[in-house]
């Protein structure tokens, strides 16, 4: 996830094919190609990915995302409970299931699965690499925590990014300012094996890389620009190489192929994926996740750099192969995008299975009278009315504008509810229960046919900006920790 989103597409046309050499010894830096694999676009994605680059991948580099929004809040809430815990535990087991094929190939990690607690996370590494008698440098970034610096920009008057809603008078579950790509080059040139950041743009995982490769300046727009692109492309891992295509139907996804950028000197760079493997790469795929989350393809702002995709170039120059080309860079902004998670009220789930004539009447009929029934009991408890209700008769053909759900005779009600107070989800499952023989003909959602209503504790963003002089990049490696320092004026323009 990064900053900002969108959904805009920018205009994409051909370009010429990329001639690519077989290997990066002895070749000058016109020459050498850096090879990037893409295996994770979230905590929880599938060890599958790790291991294919691994060994069909013929990568110097491997490249994880595992951090959401949400996923920050839990981490917080896993550090609040144990100061050891707070990061993304998958990252563990993914190096010490391929620690001797990581340290025989001489590939190199970089992620952010350090989440709330990159030295926690950088510590659980060294001791898989000591139990496995394997030794690699690890290096944490940190500073992007920033819980303790809200009540400063509280009374500074700080607001929200979108809205300009004031800072809220609550405990927030976290606040991550989203650094860049500076600091994982500093770690790489301290010689680390594996670096794990905490909350970083998603992208400056490979654009980090890529800094420190092939030794880019700051100034260096576009190919901060075209680094940025590609660590865009492989953050979603398989997104790029055939996961949520459009054209589904063309492809296999038994053995799903995970992405591969080779990146040469100049910026430009190919899009790929192992041999043999399902999945596909081609114009598609690739445009559709460039498209992805950017917002303004003529403006995507990172903190190294704002890009302008709208010139990108996106050409198939072999089977399964698309070279990417074109982007242009700008000056980046005097600021950090700082992401807050708040507790926002909490929120229940329950599902009902009803079958029969006039499914989807008897599932509303039915919510609306346990919901009625419901709210008077709050009443007389003295709790407010709902924040939110919603109704859902899954299956009644409510998404397609010529359907229904008349004709629909099975249907799963899906209702959502949101309430101050966890209490009130719990009176709505109370009354929920005598549904099975007091209302609707039908209704099947017992004996395991139905999902027992789960409440959870939400939780919303709440976005800040704050000036990049008020924050320091620190890299951790062994005993050290130094400040990385970063490019703070901002704005500017280029000529041409």
């Amino acid at each position: 996830l990064k900053w900002p989103c969108s959904s805009r597409a920018p205009p994409l046309c051909a370009a010429v094919a990329l001639k690519v050499p077989a290997g990066r010894a002895a070749m000058s830096s016109s020459t050498k190609t850096v090879r990037i694999g893409g295996y994770s676009a979230m905590w929880g994605d599938i060890p599958m990915a790790a291991t294919q680059l691994i060994h069909q991948g013929d990568v110097h580099y491997l490249m994880g995302d595992y951090l959401a929004e949400l996923t920050m809040a839990i981490l917080a809430r896993q550090r609040s409970k144990d100061s050891s815990m707070g990061y993304a535990r998958a990252i563990v087991q993914m190096v010490g299931s391929n620690i001797k094929a990581l340290k025989e190939k001489k590939i190199k990690v970089v992620c952010n699965a350090g989440g709330m607690n990159p030295v926690g996370c950088r510590d659980a590494l060294l001791q898989v690499c000591q139990q496995a008698k394997v030794d690699m440098k690890i290096g944490a970034v940190v500073g992007d925590d920033v819980m303790a610096r809200l009540p400063e920009l509280r009374q500074a008057g700080a607001r929200e990014m979108f809205t300009g809603e004031a800072i809220p008078d609550v405990e927030f579950a976290s606040a991550n300012a989203y650094f860049g790509a500076k600091p994982i080059a500093a770690a790489l040139v301290e010689g680390c094996d594996i670096v794990v950041t905490g909350r970083c743009v998603d992208s400056a995982l490979a654009l980090g890389i890529l800094m420190h490769e092939f030794g880019w300046r700051d100034d260096e727009y576009d190919k901060l620009c075209m680094g940025t692109c590609a660590g865009h492309l492989l953050e979603c891992s398989a997104q790029c190489t055939g996961g949520l295509f459009t054209d589904y139907d063309a492809q296999k996804w038994d053995n799903m192929g995970y992405p591969i950028a080779e990146v040469s000197a100049d910026g430009t760079f190919t899009i790929s994926k192992p041999a043999k493997t399902d999945g596909i790469v081609c114009f598609g795929s690739v445009a559709e996740q460039l498209c992805y989350e950017i917002q303004d393809p003529g403006a995507y702002h990172c903190p190294d750099v704002a890009c302008d995709f709208t010139g990108v170039r996106i050409e198939e120059v072999g089977e399964n192969k698309v070279r990417v080309s074109g982007g242009r860079g700008l000056p980046p902004t005097d600021s950090y995008k700082v992401c807050c998670t708040v507790p926002d009220s909490f929120a229940g789930l329950s599902l009902m299975l009803i079958v029969g004539h006039d499914a989807a009447a008897k599932a509303r009929k039915t919510h609306e009278t346990i919901l009625g029934r419901t709210r008077k009991i709050l009443k007389f408890m003295g709790l407010d009315d709902f924040v939110e209700t919603r109704f859902e008769a899954l299956g009644a053909s409510h998404f397609d504008p010529n359907g229904d759900e008349r004709t629909a005779t099975e249907v799963v009600a899906k209702v959502g509810l949101k309430h101050k107070d966890r209490r009130a989800m719990g009176v709505y499952g109370q009354q929920a229960i005598c549904s099975g023989v007091s209302m609707a003909q039908g209704t099947t959602g017992f004996g395991g046919t139905g999902v027992t209503g789960k409440t959870s504790e939400v939780l919303r963003v709440f976005s800040l900006v704050i000036p990049k002089t008020s924050l320091t990049c620190e890299v951790v490696v062994g005993s050290q920790r130094f400040p990385v320092p970063v490019p703070t004026a901002g704005g500017g323009a280029r000529e041409g």
